[in-house]
């Protein structure tokens, strides 16, 4: 996954919004590769992933953690 991926598919949303639209929401972001930055009173409280994104993530980031890449960046 590219992080700049990440930021620029961010949407923010409301709590409120969150909770009415979650089902459509969800759908939306798992087709879309969106991801939601849930707001309430002004600040972000959390964030949804589609699952696959997540995965991605999680992959990136055991990858980056790897012996074998430490080696290659010079770490």
């Amino acid at each position: 996954m590219h992080f700049a991926k990440l930021l620029s598919s961010q949407k923010i949303i409301s709590t409120k919004n969150f909770q009415s639209k979650f089902a459509a929401m969800t759908k939306e972001a798992d087709v879309n590769g969106d991801c939601y930055n849930i707001v309430k009173n002004g600040e972000s409280i959390g964030v949804y992933l589609p699952k696959k994104m997540w995965e991605s993530f999680i992959e990136d980031l055991e990858a980056a953690n790897s012996d074998s890449f430490k080696q290659k960046i010079g770490g």
